[in-house]
């Protein structure tokens, strides 16, 4: 905590302060509750040994664990691990195809946000964050060098609708991006489950937990619970009123990423 303060150019006293203004809860406070919902994650995931996630997120004892877990979610990780199965309606018609594929990799200048996913503005809307993103980039989302992604860092059926976070990432290709004048992320290589999706943007949720808890264990394959989840967006052009008339205005036509192992 001290180094990242020192990064911050803040004291330790004045960086705790600042950080529990502006994300409404203390440092501590708010590593515990990523390391407890990264828990119920993996749990949901299917994890075999809960001695092994709890010491891998950092909880030196079984006991400490149990008593944090059942503090932020009411019961004990046995318990919720033998309880969180949810049923799903199988794949919508909004999946329209799905394949495993290797993803290189890509580098972006992002910007973070909070709050339910169904409330996000799709990136061809001149007021998304997107668009706000490429204005400060100097580029034009149509651009053929230019991509729309989202990075999904939580799970609603987990985390509280307020503090979810997303990310809205913009690559270029053959571009690097100053991480000292632009946030920046990078979307890790490797094996996903690739899913074309067309829908409005508030239904995306309900086919994530499809792809997520259902699709990989019918398939022979596991969710990468380390890697987050993303989208990439394929038409960053403004909605024509052909789409609207057929999805509404919050249409998007996009590939769901989820990382395998």
């Amino acid at each position: 905590m001290n180094e990242v303060a020192a990064v911050a150019h803040y004291s330790p006293y004045h960086f705790h302060r600042l950080f529990e203004h502006f994300c409404g809860e203390t440092l501590m406070a708010y590593v515990r509750r990523l390391r407890l919902e990264q828990a119920a994650y993996e749990f949901r995931l299917g994890s075999e040994s809960i001695g092994r996630t709890a010491s891998s997120l950092g909880f030196t004892t079984h006991e400490a664990f149990t008593r944090r877990f059942h503090s932020a979610f009411g019961v004990a990780p046995r318990t919720y691990r033998a309880s969180s199965s949810t049923p799903f309606r199988g794949a919508s018609v909004r999946i329209q195809s799905l394949e495993v594929v290797r993803f290189p990799g890509a580098c972006c200048v992002s910007t973070r946000i909070r709050g339910g996913y169904q409330h996000l503005v799709p990136p061809a809307h001149l007021d998304s964050p997107w668009h706000r993103l490429a204005r400060a980039a100097g580029v034009v989302l149509s651009d053929k060098d230019v991509s729309c992604f989202g990075v999904c860092w939580d799970d609603p059926l987990i985390t509280d609708e307020p503090v979810i976070r997303y990310d809205a990432c913009l690559s270029v290709s053959g571009r690097t991006f100053d991480p000292y004048r632009f946030e920046t992320v990078t979307i890790g290589a490797g094996k996903y489950a690739r899913a074309r999706w067309c829908g409005p943007i508030e239904s995306m949720t309900e086919d994530y937990h499809y792809l997520i808890y259902e699709w990989p264990g019918a398939h022979r394959s596991r969710v990468d619970p380390s890697r987050p989840p993303f989208e990439h967006f394929i038409a960053n052009r403004e909605p024509s009123p052909s789409d609207d008339s057929v999805m509404g205005c919050r249409a998007v036509e996009a590939d769901i990423f989820i990382p395998l192992r």
